[in-house]
This record gives structure tokens, sequence and C-alpha cells, in this order.
């Protein structure tokens, strides 16, 4: 008697798995996201480099999220007006037309949802480990603009569509005449 092979487990971080569907399903989504970029060749080494580093780059963040957890964030809101704007974003009127253009792209719903919400969660343990401890200076900051300003500045540009000349403005009609001329 033979075992079926139901899903391969890739790796376990803190208790929670990283299975082959799971790393099917987002190098599908991140090989659309190239495709959007990249083309021919550039993709196939683009999608190739994006595999190799795939796997280690969800452990990290299950590691993250695991930590991010702890911290029990409520990000509920900010997921629902993040699907709000991306649903006003691709013109799509309810709930249902979004689900039907997530699954157009091999996307289920729930899934894809749960991993926004996580990608939030992510983001705001990594600002509050992290971001919130960045200072910068803003006289460090002025003192590099100005020392660079030219690759900060664009030329003023202009453009008329037409010009008016008034005739009450020039007493003689031949001023008139060569200021327009000129």
């Amino acid at each position: 008697l033979q075992g079926e092979v139901i899903e391969r487990i890739y790796a376990v971080v803190n208790g929670e798995l990283i299975t082959y569907s799971e790393l099917k399903g987002i190098e599908v989504e991140m090989a659309q996201a190239l495709a959007q970029q990249y083309k021919g060749e550039e993709l196939s080494k683009e999608i190739a480099k994006m595999k190799k580093n795939l796997l280690s780059q969800m452990i990290d963040r299950k590691i993250i999220l695991s930590h991010a957890r702890e911290k029990n964030y409520d990000v509920d809101a900010e997921v629902d007006l993040l699907i709000k704007d991306i649903r006003k974003q691709y013109d799509i009127k309810t709930d249902d037309e979004l689900k039907q253009a997530l699954a157009s792209q091999g996307l289920d719903y729930d899934s894809w949802r749960k991993r926004l919400k996580e990608e939030r969660i992510q983001g705001k343990y990594i600002y509050e480990m992290i971001g919130s401890k960045i200072n910068i200076d803003n006289s460090a900051i002025m003192e590099y603009y100005k020392s660079n300003a030219a690759e900060y500045t664009i030329p003023m540009k202009q453009e008329l569509n037409c010009i008016f000349l008034s005739k009450t403005n020039y007493l003689d009609p031949n001023a008139l005449v060569k200021k327009k001329e000129t």
C-alpha cells in the first residue's frame, strides 16, 4: 500500500508551514508582476532570479510575520480601505466582480485578502522595529540638496498659443504691425 502525496512541505518556520502550493501561488503572482515590467530574455532572467530567492524570501516573511503576530496589530480596516482603493483604481463595482477578476488571474479572494492582511501586519512591525528608529537630520538633507540642486531643478519652460495685441495700446498703427512681426 502506497500513500498519496497531497502536499509537499518545503519549510517549517515557527510552527508554520511553507507548502508547495503556497510557494507556487506566490511564484505565479510574482511572475505576473514581472511580466508587466520585463519582456523576452530579460523576463526569463528576472523570473529565474526570483525563483532562486523565493523560498528564502518566504522564510524571512514567515519569521517577520510570526514576530508581528505577537503584537496583535488590527489591520482589518486598513485592508478594507486598500481593497476599496483597488476596486476604485480598476473600476470594479462589486466584490463579485473583484473575485472574478482575481479568479481570472488564478487567485482566490480569501487567500489574496489574507496575504494583503499579512503584508500590512509585516509592514507595521517593520516600521515599528526599524522605521520609527531612523532619524534623518533635516540639515543634512538641505545641505545635500543645496550642493546638488542642479539634479533636482528643471528649467522653466513656457509655451504660448497666441498673443493678443490691443490697438488701444499702440497709437501709431505701424507700431502694432512692427510688434506683430517680431
